[in-house]
């Protein structure tokens, strides 16, 4: 893949991750021929001169630090305008792509000390992590975890007080991870990692977060009592209480207590056989369970090799099955409660794990420093043990229809930055509801109706109702807020004191004879305000009919020349449309300015249009923008927003399901696990709305490629239905291939031959029908 950044002694191949202002690349490094991570800052912040210096310093510590739980930098420097830092290429991934994988319970308690024993490594040096997250903790390919972006700050008497002394700890650490202290903006030290840790460790084990920011810019979290875990889980409340301690003093203070108190857990026998998993089952781990005895071995093979055993990537039980089903939570079950479970299955009482899932539920409900996703979490669990619990699915669907009007609300009270919070939990919580794409449309469009109110405002009164063209500037803007905002009072306030400022003026005019003045001002206060109070009066005040009829039917010619000439919106002050403007608001029946501006319309419309469906948005914005300023017409601008608008939400939903296409495919799910929600699905969406999309028409080359890669390795370790099966699932994708359609037909006569071959071995006497198997 082709790439805009070269930084000498080393040679980029592909881009595998990106932050808010880095990127981050595989490479290999000239010298050595190893591969190798880079991560880049982004153009912005490399102009930055304090994020230029704060990204090489992190890049310093991160060099300073030698620990097997440590992702070592190589290197690091500037080249050019490209700032980067070189690290160990790790294969394994981070803890979110593992999770999604599966992990074995046993598994996440070593990774929990693998990672505190690189913390204490550091704390040891004087480095306070300040960002531990999923996203940071990777994997080699023997399955160690290793701990990367190291750098708040360097020695003893800076590591406590980083935070303090860069003046970001806010926007440093990762929302949600951060302790109480460092989201305050105070001084940490390395006990606030340690709560970090424990952030992890509890979304580890049940997918979610355990606390949630309250508001766009909050200056801390809420903290406290964690919500309960499942109750097969409950062993390990107390060390997460310990590690989620508001106060530092009260959390683990060192690695070695953090190992004391899991290994006690796993001693006494207290940790469940079990796979936690936060990603879809896939058709592969599907398989792995039912797969037929005398394949054992067969697939796999070549990639055999020694592997730690405490790892575990397969789902290989019926329990860890379930276990995978429900991200987080699972059932296990006591020998204590045999009868009642036994008498819950019967019908006669409710199951005592769904009464304790809805006690929870209810009590986190009541809880007022509980988020959504904590509470929603709660109830799905309730569902995750009885699906048709008809309360648990009131209460999820109140929440949402809550939350929903607590956001309209806010939008409406100009809350902007709590009303965001809320939409992004809802999203997190519920990101299929199609009122959110409404609700986050509506707080956009009333936030930038602020913004061009409160501009429009100041430079108005900046220049005076006096300033004419400020003033058509000015009306031009309000009406915009108008769109955006229906209703605004604020702007349909000011509209009208344009109106009758211009009004009172144009009647002045008219008595004083000075007819061209007085429709100049009429017309502008109709532009403000087609009905403003006066409006009647102003037009009887032009008494002199004869001579206002010959002003008029110039006016009339003028308009008709420059429509002849293209002068429909523009030059501003000699356009058409202006002038037939002008004598609607003299006489608003008038059919020969009626019959002009509407042909007008009909022109302009036309060309936008051609400009949208040539893919020619920013053009388009353009006419948008000349015809509003010239008095078009509000109808006609508003159906031009409207295509405009639905435009760019085209080209948004395309871009969003290339996106997907692209993570679905790098996932593996190329035409599963479900019909509507793979890589292919998402491809011939994108080209349904745009046929030409040429990253559309690229990616589904390559899920056609990958089919038929993934055919042929099953073919040839013997798998043939599932060969025939990917290599027609590659035809559907590309049915232009030939090459697989024969290959196809010569796989089908070899696998009839080596059928009927079987079959005369066996002493049949019957022919060999290959339509016995049914179609293929």
């Amino acid at each position: 893949m082709s790439t805009d950044v070269e930084i000498p002694g080393y040679r980029i191949q592909r881009e595998i991750g990106r932050g808010v202002d880095t990127r981050v690349f595989v490479g290999l490094q000239n010298a050595f021929g190893r591969p190798v991570a880079i991560k880049v800052l982004s153009q912005a912040s490399a102009r930055d001169a304090g994020a230029r210096e704060r990204f090489l310093s992190e890049a310093r510590v991160g060099a300073e630090l030698d620990h097997p739980n440590i992702v070592r930098v190589i290197d690091a420097g500037v080249s050019g305008d490209v700032v980067y830092r070189v690290m160990e290429y790790l294969r394994g991934g981070d803890l979110n792509a593992n999770l999604e994988t599966g992990l074995h319970l046993q598994n996440v308690l070593m990774v929990v000390n693998e990672v505190a024993a690189a913390l204490d490594h550091a704390h040891g040096k004087g480095v306070a992590h300040g960002r531990v997250k999923p996203g940071n903790i990777l994997f080699n390919e023997q399955g160690t975890a290793l701990l990367s972006d190291f750098g708040i700050a360097v020695g003893s008497t800076r590591a406590v007080h980083a935070t303090q002394a860069t003046g970001e700890s806010g926007s440093y650490g990762a929302p949600g991870y951060m302790s109480a202290e460092q989201a305050a903006g105070d001084a940490i030290d390395g006990r606030s990692d340690f709560y970090s840790l424990g952030v992890v460790f509890y979304e580890a084990l049940t997918g979610r977060l355990p606390f949630s920011p309250v508001s766009e810019s909050a200056a801390r979290y809420p903290h406290g009592k964690i919500p309960p875990l499942p109750l097969q889980l409950a062993p390990f409340e107390a060390a997460l209480e310990r590690f989620l301690a508001e106060s530092s003093e009260q959390r683990f203070q060192s690695a070695e207590q953090i190992v004391l108190v899991l290994d006690e857990i796993r001693n006494a026998g207290l940790v469940p056989d079990a796979v936690v998993k936060n990603g879809p089952v896939t058709s592969r781990e599907v398989a792995a369970v039912v797969e037929r005895p005398e394949r054992h071995g067969t697939l796999g093979s070549a990639d055999a090799g020694p592997a730690r055993p405490r790892r575990v990537f397969a789902i290989t039980a019926g329990l860890t099955i379930a276990c995978a089903l429900v991200a987080g939570g699972f059932y296990l079950g006591t020998q204590e409660d045999v009868a009642q479970r036994a008498l819950a299955i019967a019908g006669v009482v409710e199951h005592p794990d769904v009464v304790l899932a809805w006690q929870a539920a209810e009590k986190l409900r009541l809880d007022p420093n509980q988020g959504l996703g904590a509470i929603v979490a709660a109830y799905r669990r309730v569902l995750g043990l009885e699906a048709r619990h008809g309360a648990a699915l009131d209460a999820i669907a109140a929440l949402a229809g809550q939350w929903k009007q607590e956001a309209d609300a806010l939008i409406d009270g100009d809350d902007f930055g709590l009303a965001l919070a809320k939409l992004n939990e809802l999203a997190s919580v519920f990101p299929e509801d199609p009122d959110l794409t409404t609700l986050f449309d509506q707080l956009a469009d009333s936030r930038r109706a602020q913004r061009l109110l409160a501009d429009t405002n100041r430079q108005l009164a900046h220049s005076g109702l006096g300033d004419a063209r400020s003033v058509d500037y000015a009306i031009v803007h309000y009406k915009e807020v108008l769109r955006l905002r229906p209703g605004s009072s604020a702007a349909l306030a000011a509209l009208d004191d344009i109106a009758v400022f211009y009004g009172a003026l144009a009647r002045d005019h008219a008595v004083a004879g000075d007819l061209a003045m007085a429709m100049e001002h009429l017309e502008r206060a109709v532009a403000a305000n087609t009905e403003f109070q006066g409006i009647e009066e102003v037009r009887a005040s032009l008494t002199d009919a004869e001579a206002l009829q010959a002003e008029i039917d110039d006016m009339l010619r003028t308009a008709g020349d420059l429509r002849q000439a293209g002068a429909l919106i523009e030059p501003p002050g000699s356009n058409a449309t202006e002038v037939y403007s002008s004598v609607l608001a003299i006489r608003p029946d008038d059919a020969v300015a009626l019959q002009g501006l509407a042909g007008i319309v009909g022109e302009v419309l036309a060309s936008f249009d051609t400009m949208l469906a040539a893919r020619r948005p920013d053009e388009a914005k353009e006419l948008l923008e000349r015809a509003a300023a010239s008095g078009i017409g509000d109808q006609p601008v508003d159906e031009m927003n409207a295509r405009f608008d639905a435009e760019l939400a085209r080209i948004e939903t395309v871009r969003n399901l290339i996106r997907e296409a692209e993570a679905l495919f790098e996932k593996g799910y190329v035409t599963g696990p479900a019909l509507e929600d793979n890589a292919v699905a998402r491809l011939r969406e994108a080209q349904r709305l745009d046929p030409d999309n040429a990253d559309a028409g690229r990616l589904m080359s390559m899920a056609a490629t990958r089919l038929a890669k993934t055919a042929t390795e099953a073919y040839v370790a013997g798998m043939t239905e599932e060969g025939l099966l990917y290599l027609d699932l590659a035809l559907t994708v590309s049915p232009g291939s030939s090459r697989w359609r024969e290959r196809r037909q010569r796989w089908q006569a070899e696998e009839e031959r080596s059928r009927s071959a079987a079959a005369e071995e066996a002493g049949s006497d019957e022919p060999f029908d290959a339509r016995e198997r049914g179609p293929d």
